[in-house]
């Protein structure tokens, strides 16, 4: 049984940030592969401890997707999406780190 996908509202913005064909295979492609098995991500450690990340190569840039899985209710929440530059910083200001 697969694990539902819920969003952190800024979400949507990483999104219109990246690249189109990115943005497909990570919608279509890497999201359900997550939703398969969430826990083939690697955990974070220091200030982010208790997230995932999840990285994919697409279109000659590296993507991460951080997100933190909830397994009572089988739910995969995605906290940020984007190319490594400033993504640990924009990770760690949207959740008050």
């Amino acid at each position: 049984m697969s694990y539902l996908t819920q969003f952190h509202p800024a979400v949507r913005k990483d999104l219109r940030r990246i690249n189109p064909r990115a943005r497909e295979d990570i919608l279509l492609s890497v999201l359900p592969e997550l939703q398969k098995d969430p826990y083939i991500g690697t955990l974070l450690t220091g200030p982010l401890r208790g997230i995932y990340k999840y990285r994919i190569f697409i279109s000659g840039v590296w993507y991460r997707i951080a997100y933190s899985i909830d397994s009572e209710c089988r739910e995969i929440i995605v906290l940020a999406i984007g190319a490594r530059g400033e993504f640990y910083d924009r990770l760690s200001r949207r959740l008050g780190k």
